[in-house]
């Protein structure tokens, strides 16, 4: 059996920004999934991947949605230390090297964890993080996943992999570098 993980980037105007939601809204959000949970041991390989790609498709636009509608009424949020994390900012953060160099990186470090290969387990985490005003990933935590029933090891794994990130270029606001909240969906898919 090969294994793949797949690390799927979104948008620009999506990636830099992520809804930061009530502890109960991100309850609410991860149970109430874009798909329904389905027999996966009765799907084939074609039809589970599909089911997996919409599904994921389904949550960036259900997120890009949520986020869209939080920036209308500020750019930024405060944290309770009281510094601000912004939706939106002038210039983006970026990954040294690149997407293609956190892609890279992420396929270099992400291991698919095994309790899931044995069941045949796919799924895809949204992770969300704050990149601070370093470009320290900070605050990472998995708040949408596309099965309401997720492999409880893809969440640890791709929380472990984010946690480990070097440090980015920083996101300026008026020139000046700013906390910017991010997101990075990690699928995990058996070929």
């Amino acid at each position: 059996m090969k294994i793949k993980l797949s690390i799927l980037l979104l948008s620009v105007a999506f990636v830099t920004m992520q809804a930061c939601n009530s502890s109960a809204e991100k309850e609410e959000n991860s149970n109430d999934t874009a798909s329904e949970e389905v027999t996966e041991s009765t799907l084939t390989v074609a039809e589970r991947k599909a089911k997996l790609e919409k599904s994921r498709k389904e949550l960036e636009l259900q997120k890009k949605a949520e986020l869209e509608e939080l920036a209308k009424n500020s750019p930024y949020y405060e944290l309770p230390d009281g510094s601000l994390v912004f939706y939106v900012v002038e210039t983006e953060p970026s990954y040294m090297g690149g997407n293609e160099a956190m892609i890279q990186f992420l396929e270099d470090n992400l291991k698919y964890p095994e309790e899931a290969k044995s069941d045949d387990q796919e799924g895809t985490v949204f992770v969300d993080f704050i990149l601070s005003d370093k470009g320290v990933v900070t605050n990472s935590e998995v708040t949408t996943y596309t099965y309401k029933n997720i492999d409880p090891a893809f969440v640890k794994e791709a929380l472990r992999v984010v946690d480990m990130m070097p440090a980015w270029s920083p996101g300026l606001q008026n020139g000046k570098p700013v906390a910017v909240k991010y997101s990075i969906p990690i699928t995990f898919r058996i070929n």
